[in-house]
């Protein structure tokens, strides 16, 4: 009786590490999917984010700068990369909205796209001082209000690529955690399975020497 309940004991362990195993794997590789498909995805586009912006004030510089040298396909082909930044910025922005998952994340994406249609608002009035010649009136325009909001934009990047930066090590932290966690959980098991079938060798023994005898 008591061999027979130890060899149960000790297939139930064995099922009991074996599946323990396919709900450890199961569980790390749902966290390291997250890892790289959500959270590392996440940390690609707020970077990219961050280089729309500094794209978009480098443009916009070109603009003015080449207006003065009277460099009108100059001109053209600086407001046509502000407007490819400005589109990609907003791309951008809309696939990392879905992978969005706290509320300072929404709240950060929410006032990225508050100060970017700002300057939506601000572009086409620059862009026409520009091209009708004057000089004084698209430089103040630049200098008071739209480097600023850009500036401001900027900030906006910095701080979401510094959150999902955090996310990221935060995400990374809790992968290693289940692997540590799943290293003690397995070696725990293996150690009960092999005490009980240390008992069950020793009562099969027994029980061997006692039939012979």
């Amino acid at each position: 009786a008591w061999s027979a309940t130890i060899a149960e004991t000790t297939l139930a362990l064995t099922l009991i590490v074996g599946g323990s195993a396919i709900w450890l794997i199961g569980s790390l590789g749902s966290s390291m999917d997250r890892v790289v498909n959500v959270t590392g995805r996440k940390q690609f586009l707020a970077a990219l984010i961050d280089t729309d912006n500094s794209d978009m004030m480098a443009a916009e510089r070109g603009i003015l700068l080449h207006s003065f040298t009277k460099e009108s396909a100059l001109v053209a082909q600086s407001a046509h990369e502000y407007s490819d930044a400005a589109s990609l910025m907003k791309s951008n922005l809309e696939a990392l909205k879905p992978l969005a998952s706290t509320d300072e994340e929404r709240k950060e994406i929410a006032t990225t796209e508050t100060q970017l249609s700002i300057l939506d608002g601000l572009q086409p009035q620059y862009y026409q001082l520009v091209t009708s010649g004057k000089l004084e009136e698209p430089a103040a325009l630049l200098k008071d209000k739209i480097l600023p909001a850009l500036d401001i934009l900027g900030s906006q990047c910095v701080a979401m690529k510094q959150l999902e930066t955090d996310l990221m090590a935060i995400a990374v932290k809790d992968a290693a955690s289940k692997v540590n966690f799943g290293h003690w959980i397995t070696i725990i098991l293996l150690l009960l399975s092999v005490a009980a079938g240390s008992v069950l060798v020793f009562f099969v023994r027994h029980i061997n020497e006692a039939l012979r005898r």
